[in-house]
């Protein structure tokens, strides 16, 4: 089983590319505020795992924040052919400090005891193995290494027939949330047809993170809310949570890596 591969599609990749957070990274992605406090605020001389990375903004971020090395890996040729594209000019790729490679998180095999710090952005909805990627990550970490990671919120991932619906009186506009405690795959339109997505509860993933080892030691949930700036048009303003952001801490003697609280 691979795992699916929307970006190299030429007609998704080349509508996703107009996306803010696309052609902005970190200042094009709404929860990015709330994300980073949940960061280790100094990430000096720490090994980092950017699992899908994209077109590469975290793993620049985690160098300029003064990490000693990153392994950036992603599904998508053409992902990587622009992560690399824009980190050639920065200091460090030249020096090898990002290391950029193909990777499909569906057979996920990773060095025991490697890094400080996993991060894994807007990738793990889409994993049906999701299971074998946890265990990985929770063995490639340090004792008292950090996992963080972003996902659609399971709100959004729940509906069997994902869209906006209006009352009856017309005036609000509403998500309904059909199907939440039926777990497993949902094919939507999504810029392109057929797009793959995998629903877990959110006590799934909690269950998920405890049975591997980890402690949860953050949640966010993100909506466009009045009081967030929103960077894409057609949210409509804090109808449901978007996203769903969580740290978890691999068991064990700690390491000295505080996180900011926003």
């Amino acid at each position: 089983m691979s795992a699916q591969n929307m970006y190299d599609n030429p007609e998704f990749f080349q509508k996703y590319s107009e996306f803010p957070r696309a052609i902005k990274g970190s200042q094009g992605a709404s929860e990015w505020p709330e994300l980073q406090a949940m960061l280790p605020s100094d990430l000096n001389s720490k090994k980092v795992l950017d699992l899908a990375c994209g077109e590469g903004w975290f793993s620049r971020w985690c160098i300029s924040r003064g990490a000693r090395e990153v392994d950036a890996c992603d599904i998508s040729v053409n992902m990587l052919r622009k992560a690399e594209s824009r980190t050639r000019t920065i200091k460090g790729f030249e020096q090898g400090l990002i290391n950029f490679s193909r990777t499909d998180l569906e057979k996920l095999v990773l060095r025991t005891g490697a890094y400080d710090l996993v991060f894994c952005g807007l990738a793990l909805h889409y994993v049906k193995n999701i299971e074998n990627v946890i265990r990985e990550v929770h063995a490639s970490l340090i004792p008292g290494g950090l996992f963080v990671f972003s996902i659609e919120h399971p709100f959004l991932t729940a509906p069997t027939r994902p869209g906006f619906t209006k009352t009856p009186d017309g005036e609000v506009d509403q998500w309904p949330v059909d199907s939440y405690f039926d777990e497993g795959e949902r094919s939507i339109n999504w810029l392109v047809q057929d797009v793959k997505k995998q629903h877990r509860t959110l006590s799934s993933y909690f269950a998920l993170l405890v049975g591997a080892g980890f402690e949860v030691v953050q949640m966010e949930e993100w909506g466009a809310t009045e009081q967030k700036t929103r960077k894409h048009p057609d949210w409509i303003e804090g109808v449901c949570p978007r996203f769903l952001l969580m740290t978890a801490r691999k068991r064990g003697e700690k390491v000295k890596i505080t996180c900011r609280r926003g």
